[in-house]
């Protein structure tokens, strides 16, 4: 009895230490990074800053500064690991970290049975590390300029099919939406009770939702902005509704993670308004063209204009493997194609099915440069891939693009296809946006693909590339080396005419599309808002 009381005595004892040497280093953590994160000033020391914001929490909280491990908090970044949640990641570039990270070791409690520690020099440990770093908010859109009256019908058209009812909102309604914004810190004070991590984590009503922004934007003087929004309130139905895959898109992995570093931020009011609608109808305006030959050919598709954009906003984040995680998007449209080419005797020989996303642009956020001695402003780099369409095939074996009927050979001659190209430019185009930012009046920037360039390369992917050429399936599988032969020559053929094509796109048809004040292809990028939310901890153990 006596030893068994004495281990509950003991138990008690580690469990509470443990626990409170955990809540020592959450602390310290959280303190560090009010103090070393975010954009210093530029002659402070972020290192010196970590180190005596630890020491202090410590001290304050009945802690030894000697068990701080290495005797210094450790400077990093944030990343995403493959289960989707953050962690720390160390860097030798302390202007770059927003990150830390200590670990405390203390001595084991005097226990009434020490005989059951492992060893008389036992400790207990705890880590935790922390971020404050600055978040940008962004769009890429092709409405950033000016709205003409075809825009607003499209727009009309568009939110009328995704909220189910008619809308007319006028060419000064979209233009004053255009030019406004509204932080979601403003949009949670008019939700009465709802705190800005309920709005981001809940399922909220659509019809009270907009109703906030409405009245947000009143109370900051965008009245023509805050009666378009009511006016789509009007015939808005009262479904509910989720903020933060509207901002943070459908496969955010984490979403709960983001809610930190979106409090503060602020979005493009017509941005905001059309994420939201369009999660309550996608696609939003469908056509179903239907063309037929008799005897020859046979097209039936579906042609969605008006896909969901999807805004950006957050920190600089990349996962493990460097991919940026903040990013934006935005398409004016998707086509999904059934083509069939039937010849008499031989019946339908032919059967493509393409998938066409037209003109999709995204936009990632690479980094965050504060404001220094000398540079007066933060500057936000960014990089963005226009795109004048991306062409998906998908003919498998059960599915093939040809197939022909050889007696012979006792069997068919199939050729599958499944594969991407793109037809825009091949790489991202970095983008650099300097301060101040006006969320009311967004640094933009516009870009836009190259014809030649883009078919010059879409010719490369689509004949040279083994992941993605047609090749010989069934049982002529182990004749691709013709095949393949075959497609080579023909795209070094075609590649031959990228130059030619290149000319045409440079000295005619670029010149004439800016005349004529257009792009293929392009979209515009902008930048609305850096703002610094407070600080989170991102790893506990």
């Amino acid at each position: 009895m006596l030893a068994a009381a004495a281990f509950a005595i003991d138990l008690g004892q580690l469990y509470v230490a443990k626990r409170d040497l955990q809540n020592m280093a959450n602390l310290a953590a959280l303190d560090v990074a009010r103090s070393a994160g975010g954009c210093l000033a530029p002659d402070a020391d972020r290192q010196f800053e970590a180190n005596k914001a630890a020491f202090a929490t410590i001290g304050r909280l009945g802690g030894q500064a000697a068990w701080v491990q290495g005797n210094k908090v450790d400077l990093g970044q944030t990343q995403i690991n493959a289960n989707a949640t953050r962690e720390f990641r160390s860097t030798a570039a302390p202007k770059e970290a927003f990150a830390f990270r200590l670990t405390l070791q203390r001595p084991m409690p005097t226990l009434v049975m020490p005989l059951f520690t492992a060893a008389d020099d036992a400790k207990l440990s705890a880590n935790a590390a922390s971020s404050m770093a600055p978040t940008a908010s962004f769009s890429v859109s092709s409405y950033v300029a000016s709205v003409d009256p075809t825009e607003a019908s499209i727009l009309n058209n568009l939110l009328g099919n995704a909220l189910g009812a008619p809308l007319a909102l006028t060419v000064g309604s979209y233009e004053g939406l255009l030019a406004s914004s509204v932080p979601l810190l403003n949009v949670a004070d008019e939700l009465v009770g709802e705190s800005v991590g309920d709005l981001l984590t809940k399922d909220v009503q659509l019809l009270g939702l907009l109703r906030a922004i409405a009245d947000a934007l009143f109370k900051a003087g965008n009245s023509v902005a805050s009666d378009a929004v009511d006016a789509i309130a009007d015939v808005a139905p009262n479904e509910t509704v989720n903020l933060l895959t509207a901002i943070a898109g459908p496969n955010q992995d984490s979403p709960e993670e983001l809610v930190g570093s979106l409090g503060g931020v602020t979005l493009n009011a017509l941005d905001l308004v059309q994420a939201l609608a369009y999660q309550l109808g996608d696609p939003v305006l469908q056509l179903f063209p239907n063309i037929t030959i008799p005897g020859l050919t046979s097209i039936v598709g579906t042609l969605e204009v008006g896909k969901p954009p999807s805004p950006g906003a957050g920190p600089a984040l990349q996962d493990e493997f460097g991919r940026y995680l903040t990013s934006a998007t935005s398409a004016q449209g998707l086509v999904d194609l059934d083509i069939g080419i039937a010849l008499p005797l031989l019946g339908e020989l032919v059967k493509l099915n393409l998938t066409v996303d037209v003109a999709e642009t995204t936009a990632e956020l690479v980094r965050i440069d504060c404001a220094a001695r000398g540079k007066p402003n933060h500057t936000v780099h960014m990089r963005a891939k226009p795109s004048i369409a991306r062409l998906s095939v998908n003919n498998p074996e059960s599915d093939p693009l040809f197939h022909l009927p050889v007696p012979f050979i006792g069997g068919l001659v199939k050729v599958c296809w499944v594969g991407e190209v793109n037809l825009g430019n091949d790489s991202y185009v970095p983008l650099e946006f300097n301060g101040p930012f006006d969320p009311n009046n967004p640094a933009s920037q516009p870009l836009s693909s190259s014809v030649g360039d883009s078919l010059g390369s879409a010719f490369n992917g689509l004949l040279n590339n083994p992941q993605t050429r047609p090749r010989l399936c069934g049982n002529l599988g182990s004749l691709n080396f013709v095949l393949n032969l075959l497609l080579g020559t023909l795209g070094n053929v075609l590649a031959q005419l990228a130059p030619v094509l290149n000319v045409l796109d440079t000295d005619l048809l670029d010149p004439l599309l800016r005349v004529l004040g257009g792009s293929v292809g392009g979209a515009h990028v902008s930048v609305l808002d850096v703002s610094m939310p407070p600080p989170v901890l991102i790893q506990v153990n």
